[in-house]
């Protein structure tokens, strides 16, 4: 039962726009690796792809969240003990300054809309959130993300700098997806219920001129995990060269994107030297790619060896024609970009044989700087970890040892643990804390906290309070205070609506 008491609260809507689906369920008995490729061949010559799932760290691009065009309906309905307490339909970009005024207590709140209302099948594209938000007396606010609940794909072939494409879908001929069946949304559950097969999905590439690469429209399908999705590019012309390129076996997951990278080059990745001149001053120096030979789609940061004053280098198996930025610490901040500061397009070993210039980086990391975070809990609490983007993505299970935090005292009627780390980007963390070495203790509230705009108690130092948790361990020996922690300042900062 939620816990309710008499005092009145209002929570308004903010509506952040629309993300990529974090919460997917791993499917039952289908592998579904981060990044998955295949080969074929056109006209003789090889092709290789990659599918990757597109969010978090697996994208290159600055932001994950889309906004939601204007003049979209969005409706949010709010639920107590699985009863509808209150709803109402927004219109984005409409003046609508609704608030919902409801009793202090836990509340599932629910959103949905359509990608394109009008549309039919799976170009409706269904949009959903869910999320549990403890409403306390006063003024509340809701970030509101929603996600696709149907699949998208979009293809990008990459034809290399020595081949030209001129065409796709030449002459009347249809690129498509398969397979795309029939569904039903329920737009109070957020469930999607799959039924018949139906035709497949037409994949479109917008009207453009002849070059190396050209991207399709994403293009949407509804399909219940399978591990036989089929790409079939037709009408395919490189070099005055017509053909096809067919390509299957692919895991496909409900309401995930997905960018399926087509490369032709190569037979076979070499030995390759990358070499790169950065501006003065540059302690470090990483890089990412679709290094489909490493199995790395856009995922890790590979280390470069410092050669010079200005120079750093790495020899990887990789294929000429894939691309690659570089990045002088792990990152999206620290991307290169051009001399004016203007986005810089992706490089290939092919343009400079592996030998290149970073004009400038998009931001040039600062000197090392040691953050104190402190946390009040509850007594039950005996040992408190956190868990965060230290190392650009969110650490996995279990959590050990450099994860835990260590008990300093009681302040009040609470434990005051702390955790010091350094780092070149204080304000770029995101944690959470758990009550425990695993993802089942963390911490009740969804949204996660930052050091970002809020003020510190002590320079570089940041108070926070979890006061509830999913599950509390118990370990087999006590936890002892090892220093006594004199302050007594205490806030509660949340970092605006993200999931882990």
């Amino acid at each position: 039962m939620s816990e309710i008491t008499d005092n009145k609260a209002t929570v308004s809507v903010r509506m952040k726009g629309i993300g990529t689906y974090m919460g997917n369920v791993q499917m039952r008995g289908i592998s579904t690796p981060k990044v998955q490729y295949c080969r074929t061949t056109f006209q003789g010559e090889e092709v290789v792809a990659t599918l990757t799932e597109v969010g978090g760290m697996m994208s290159r691009a600055e932001g994950a969240i889309t906004p939601l065009p204007d003049g979209t309906e969005y409706s949010v309905m709010v639920y107590a003990d699985g009863e509808l307490k209150a709803s109402h339909t927004f219109v984005q970009g409409s003046n609508d300054e609704f608030n919902f005024e409801l009793t202090p207590g836990t509340y599932i709140f629910k959103a949905y809309a359509y990608g394109n209302k009008e549309a039919s099948g799976a170009d409706k594209d269904p949009l959903w959130c869910e999320k549990e938000v403890v409403v306390t007396s006063g003024t509340n606010s809701l970030d509101i993300l929603l996600v696709h609940k149907l699949t998208e794909v979009k293809v990008v072939f990459n034809a290399g700098a020595s081949h030209t494409i001129q065409a796709i879908n030449k002459d009347g001929a249809q690129s498509v997806i398969t397979p795309n069946f029939n569904y039903t949304f329920n737009e109070e559950s957020g469930e999607v219920t799959f039924n018949e097969e139906i035709a497949p999905a037409n994949i479109m590439f917008p009207t453009q001129e002849a070059g190396n690469v050209w991207t399709s429209d994403p293009v949407m399908i509804a399909v219940e995990n399978t591990e036989n999705g089929k790409v079939e590019l037709k009408g395919v012309v490189i070099d005055g060269v017509s053909g096809e390129v067919a390509l299957d076996g692919w895991v496909l997951k409900a309401g995930v994107q997905y960018e399926l990278t087509i490369n032709l080059g190569d037979k076979l990745p070499a030995e390759l030297t990358y070499t790169v001149t950065v501006p003065a001053g540059t302690k470090n120096c990483y890089m990412k790619g679709g290094f489909l030979s490493m199995n790395n789609n856009w995922a890790d940061f590979i280390q470069l060896e410092k050669t010079g004053e200005n120079t750093f280098s790495v020899t990887l198996p990789t294929y000429k024609n894939e691309t690659y930025r570089y990045f002088a610490e792990k990152g999206k901040e620290y991307i290169e970009v051009n001399a004016d500061d203007t986005d810089k397009a992706d490089r290939t070993w092919n343009e400079n044989q592996g030998v290149d210039v970073v004009d400038k980086w998009k931001t040039m990391p600062s000197e090392p700087t040691l953050v104190t975070i402190k946390c009040l809990v509850p007594r039950t609490v005996t040992d408190l970890y956190i868990i965060g983007t230290f190392d650009i993505q969110w650490q996995l299970d279990p959590l050990g040892e450099k994860d835990k935090m260590t008990y300093v005292g009681e302040e009040g009627d609470k434990k005051a643990f702390i955790y010091e780390y350094t780092t070149i980007n204080p304000t770029g963390l995101e944690f959470k804390f758990a009550a425990g070495p695993g993802r089942q203790y963390i911490q009740s509230a969804s949204e996660n906290y930052t050091t970002k705009n809020v003020e510190p108690y002590e320079a570089n130092k940041y108070a926070y309070e979890a006061l509830a948790f999913k599950s509390i361990w118990t370990p087999s020996v006590p936890t002892t205070a090892k220093v006594q922690w004199q302050e007594s300042t205490s806030q509660l900062k949340e970092a605006v609506n993200k999931y882990w």
